[in-house]
């Protein structure tokens, strides 16, 4: 009668291995077709002749790279991360926060006015998790001096460079990589 038992059991573990065995292979080799099938990209988007180049409109990106890297595949070795950067004047300041009329309230929020009439103006709103990843500097003879964000004032000239993640929203913290902000004298 133990021997049953025993029996039972190793068919049974054996029938678990083999449908674990089945799923690992399946999904091993159905990720690889189906990104070699979708995403057969080279390092940088092939040339092509009827291409015109981007002087119509100032687009910060290109249509061929938007196509390019909205294929594009995040791999443990690959990743995408866009830096911004500009420089900006501040109009007024919410130190103590703003209440976006979407979102909710922001800790700390800058309302800027750009040098070039096409750069969007308005306020820029800061959640919590941003605060925390960015870095400010007053910038004075080509020399950065740490400062704290509550150091900017109404009329300074910002310099804003911030890098991110284009996988996650905005409101995921995970998107946000770096951000720094100088104050240039």
């Amino acid at each position: 009668m133990g021997r049953k038992y025993i029996y039972s059991i190793f068919i049974i573990l054996l029938l678990i291995t083999f449908t674990e065995l089945s799923y690992y292979l399946y999904l091993n080799f159905s990720n690889k077709n189906s990104i070699n099938n979708r995403v057969n990209l080279p390092l940088t988007p092939a040339p092509q002749t009827d291409l015109k180049e981007n002087t119509e409109l100032p687009l910060s990106f290109h249509p061929v790279n938007i196509e390019f890297f909205s294929k594009w595949r995040r791999r443990t070795k690959a990743k995408v991360y866009v830096t911004t950067e500009s420089e900006t004047h501040v109009v007024e300041i919410a130190p103590k926060g703003l209440t976006h009329p979407k979102h909710g309230f922001f800790p700390y929020a800058i309302n800027r006015s750009c040098y070039d009439p096409d750069c969007p103006q308005g306020w820029l709103y800061l959640p919590e998790f941003a605060l925390k990843k960015t870095r400010v500097y007053r910038v004075h003879n080509n020399i950065s001096t740490p400062v704290n964000i509550l150091d900017i004032k109404v009329g300074d000239t910002l310099f804003w460079k911030e890098v991110f993640d284009p996988m996650y929203l905005p409101t995921d913290e995970r998107q946000l990589i770096e951000q720094t902000i100088q104050i240039i004298e």
